[in-house]
């Protein structure tokens, strides 16, 4: 299992993240930074004493954190039937980061459903947007 995991600790505005193959994107004044997970699924072939790294990241009022799975990026669709690609997706993100949460839920849904178009959706599809 993939798995991004967050603890906000809203009065020293900072997150503990900690990522099983699932990153963590902040988008603070218009810039987005990646935090890289560790490289190795929960389960599976993965010993029970394996440790994943933990971050510590500093905020500031406003910024945006996004967890979200593969799904999304994945997805096949468009006028040539490719994946939607994580480049487009970070693309999207920081294109509707500065609008409310409820406005960037319904234009994430409409673009992926707009590239979905009469494609099969192929996985789940997750996101979570914290404006902090």
């Amino acid at each position: 299992m993939d798995i991004a995991l967050c603890c906000f600790d809203f009065i020293n505005k900072r997150i503990q993240y900690a990522g099983a193959n699932r990153v963590l994107y902040k988008i603070s004044n218009s810039e987005l930074t990646e935090y890289s997970p560790t490289k190795s699924a929960i389960g599976g072939f993965t010993s029970e004493n394996f440790e994943y790294k933990n971050n510590t990241i500093d905020y500031i009022t406003e910024d945006i954190f996004y967890l979200f799975t593969d799904g999304y990026a994945d997805q096949f669709g468009g006028e040539t039937g490719k994946k939607l690609m994580t480049k487009n997706f970070k693309k999207l993100l920081l294109s509707v980061a500065h609008k409310p949460l409820l406005e960037q839920k319904q234009e994430i849904k409409k673009t992926f459903e707009s590239w979905k178009g009469d494609y099969e959706q192929i996985d789940d599809v997750l996101v979570i947007g914290v404006r902090v």
